[in-house]
């Protein structure tokens, strides 16, 4: 029989995992970054040595305060009713995926702890509470919601002349209601395994931690891939286009 004493200890050995994970892949990031640059930033080590505390990956943080919290998370889904579920999570994808977005960042940021606390309430509740949907339906919602997105970017540069935030409507409710979509689109799929797809799954939370490393991040979206440069000419021929 396995005791909440029992879980509490596997969530504390996924934490200590996970910290130690993004240690090293945090460190060889700074050795390598170090070794070409020849130059030794103190402030690039102690951001290395402790990549939590000065939020350098923000979903393994909200990830960890998630895993710390599940035990009293799980407890409360397994005993409350649908009827309260459904308030409770309504609220949180309210507080978390649509205030940011009217600049109200009191209980989230464009991306934090709401975000992965909403989805994990989500999955819950699909777990608890199956939900089938047409699968046309389904598609159509992850279309609708994906030209949502690009549109409020075209929006936005024309009505802010590329001065304002161009991405406030990429985050919050509209990539969740994408997201939600993708989700039960594939839950509702016949199971299946490859193990092509599951190398490359293990592969990702390390590529993650790499390419948002601090270190590495200027380095390969600034210079190698240029994304920024990229972005700007798009937008200037959307407009060119339109106009």
């Amino acid at each position: 029989m396995i005791t909440r004493e029992d879980v509490v200890s596997k969530n504390i050995k996924r934490v200590g995992k996970i910290w130690l994970e993004v240690l090293f892949y945090s460190t060889i990031c700074f050795l390598i970054v170090t070794s070409f640059s020849r130059e030794l930033s103190i402030k690039r080590l102690i951001v290395a040595l402790f990549p939590f505390s000065f939020s350098e990956y923000w979903f393994v943080t909200a990830y960890i305060m998630l895993i710390i919290l599940m035990p009293l998370i799980d407890l409360g889904i397994k005993h409350i009713t649908k009827y309260t579920y459904i308030y409770i999570l309504v609220s949180i994808i309210l507080f978390s995926q649509v205030f940011p977005i009217i600049n109200n960042n009191i209980f989230s940021l464009s991306k934090g702890f709401g975000d992965v606390l909403a989805a994990y309430l989500l999955g819950g509740f699909l777990k608890k509470y199956p939900v089938k949907l047409n699968r046309l339906i389904l598609i159509m919602g992850i279309s609708i919601s994906y030209l949502l997105m690009l549109c409020s970017i075209l929006v936005l540069s024309i009505l802010t002349k590329n001065s304002g935030n161009l991405f406030r409507f990429c985050y919050g409710i509209l990539p969740f209601v994408t997201a939600v979509n993708i989700f039960i689109l594939f839950i509702n799929l016949p199971s299946t395994s490859n193990e092509i797809i599951n190398k490359i799954a293990r592969s990702v939370f390390s590529t993650y931690i790499i390419t948002e490393n601090s270190n590495i991040n200027e380095i390969l979206w600034h210079h190698i891939f240029n994304i920024i440069d990229r972005t700007t000419n798009k937008f200037k021929l959307l407009k060119t286009t339109k106009n």
